[in-house]
């Protein structure tokens, strides 16, 4: 049964590396007089421990921290001869099957494990071809995803764990600090102030629910993710953003427009480097119906001080004459934290609601019903932002590096831009002319065939096209980190014949066939 008092759970913090683009916690792995903590994402959209060992001596592992099996004297190779590979949305990543015990640690400083110990599967790293790899903030990936076996055949992480249910919720992103900027509650439902709702929920494989109402107070829903055409919803700790199929982005530009009580309001805020003032305290709420629960964001939710090129103009000379031509220059501003995605699913379009709903909605988790609640966080509250105590230590550290003057998430220009563009578990499934968000390239992100990330990866491109240095549209974020599909089959939709299997060959044919994620 799992405690939802709290008695029998025990509390796992998460650091805020990189102001709310990446959370990490601190497991140690193996027994030894030493002990071996890594640095994990915490990723509700996979199921394997992965972590650095030294099995790999590419420059990327030697920047990380990396197990050691032959100083853990519990350390167990599966199949010494195997080697397996996990195809990973930024590259793949090679792994030797083992097992050893694993404890969480939660804090960089700590020595003294936060629970007893478990043996636990894992996947040793002996090779990648991760984007940004080297100097990203993480030594490998917790899976938390909703299944109890993983891809090797082995019993997902959770599971070896013996977790039965578990609380998600991240806090301020501006504050910083070891084991400061959220918290996993481990068998246990987190009070965070107001009752937890249950959520009706869908799939086998990702923690989803169906969608099926997008609207602004006063104004008429969306058509799409409406109640004749549901959305398939899935809530990731692994993504930045809120994504939507693109009508529905593009509608709630509209939408939100016309329920704010100023006139301009989001073009107004995009030239403002902070989300206050009249044109952000006029915007509406946003309301969804997730799992048959009407669910709601305001604007400090759905709005962020992104980093961005902002679109501006440059005089250059051609020949004699002096012509303007659109130029981008860094800054920051008050911007939906929205982007697209053009997947499909078998229930319909894909939605994920990435870390901004995480810091408006704790998130349980239920691993014997595999039912998820929610409930909505206080405002103000920094329940979410450690564990244990109030903040009083927080707001000293909110001025720690990198600085609270850097909104989100500016700080990526305070440290390595690769640790913003970090691991992306679920193969390639967004094609070779998609960015890591789904999307089409935007204008000024660009990768080469190096460990060298997207030079931008806040970078913005307008709703219309350039008049001289007039830019007809709100901007548009591109996103930093996308959903985790990793170990969720797909199918082929044909239009002839029904479903195919993508392990079968297929016949030729002129048309394309969508490729649907089976949730």
């Amino acid at each position: 049964m799992v405690a939802t008092d709290g008695s029998n759970g025990f509390c796992v913090p998460l650091t805020n590396d990189n102001n709310g683009i990446v959370y990490t916690t601190f497991a140690a792995i193996g027994t030894s007089s030493v002990p071996q903590p890594l640095a994990l994402v915490v990723d509700t959209g996979s199921y394997v421990l992965v972590a650095a060992s030294t099995y790999c001596t590419q420059r990327a592992c030697l920047n990380h921290r990396r197990f050691d099996s032959n100083m853990s004297s519990t350390f167990v190779e599966e199949a010494p001869n195997n080697a397996f590979l996990l195809r990973y949305g930024q590259g793949n990543i090679t792994v030797h099957d083992a097992s050893d015990q694993v404890a969480f640690l939660g804090l960089e400083r700590a020595t003294t494990p936060i629970h007893e110990s478990k043996l636990v599967d894992i996947g040793l790293m002996s090779d990648q071809t991760l984007r940004g790899f080297s100097d990203a903030p993480y030594d490998g990936i917790m899976g938390l995803g909703k299944r109890k076996t993983t891809e090797l055949n082995h019993q997902a992480f959770l599971e070896d764990m013996e977790i039965e249910g578990f609380t998600l919720c991240l806090g301020d992103p501006e504050l910083h600090g070891d084991g400061i900027g959220g918290r996993l509650e481990m068998q246990s439902m987190l009070d965070v102030g107001n009752p937890y709702v249950t959520l009706s929920t869908i799939g086998k494989y990702v923690w989803g629910a169906m969608l099926d109402h997008v609207s602004v107070p006063g104004q008429p829903p969306l058509a799409h993710c409406s109640a004749l055409s549901e959305c398939a919803s899935i809530i990731d700790s692994g993504t930045t953003l809120l994504l939507f199929p693109e009508p529905v982005v593009d509608s709630l530009y509209y939408t939100i427009e016309d329920g704010c009580a100023e006139s301009d309001c989001l073009l107004t805020l995009q030239n403002q480097t902070t989300c206050s003032g009249p044109h952000f305290d006029g915007l509406p709420q946003l309301e969804l119906r997730v799992g048959g629960q009407m669910l709601t964001l305001p604007p400090r939710v759905y709005m962020g001080e992104m980093e961005v090129d902002v679109p501006t103009t440059k005089e250059i000379k051609v020949g004699n004459t002096e012509v303007s031509v659109p130029w981008y220059t860094p800054g920051v501003r008050c911007i939906p934290l929205l982007s697209t995605i053009d997947e499909q699913t078998t229930y319909g379009p894909m939605v994920i609601l990435g870390m901004p709903f995480l810091r408006h909605y704790s998130v349980y988790f239920n691993r014997t019903t595999w039912d998820m609640s929610v409930a909505e966080i206080k405002e103000g509250s920094d329940v979410c932002s450690k564990c244990g105590a109030p903040t009083a230590e927080q707001a000293a550290t909110k001025s720690a590096e990198p600085s609270a003057s850097m909104p989100l998430p500016a700080a990526m220009n305070a440290m390595p831009v690769a640790s913003a563009i970090s691991l992306q578990p679920g193969g390639d499934p967004w094609g070779s002319n998609m960015n890591d968000g789904g999307e089409p390239a935007p204008i000024r992100t660009t990768t080469d065939s190096s460990d060298k990330p997207a030079s931008r990866p806040g970078a913005v491109a307008s709703a219309s096209v350039v008049t001289g240095a007039q830019w007809g549209g709100p901007m548009k974020t591109s996103l930093l980190r996308g959903p985790s599909l990793f170990g969720v089959p797909s199918i082929l939709e044909s239009e002839q014949s029904g479903w195919l299997n993508l392990n079968e060959a297929q016949p030729a044919s002129d048309s394309k066939p969508r490729r649907l994620w089976v949730l």
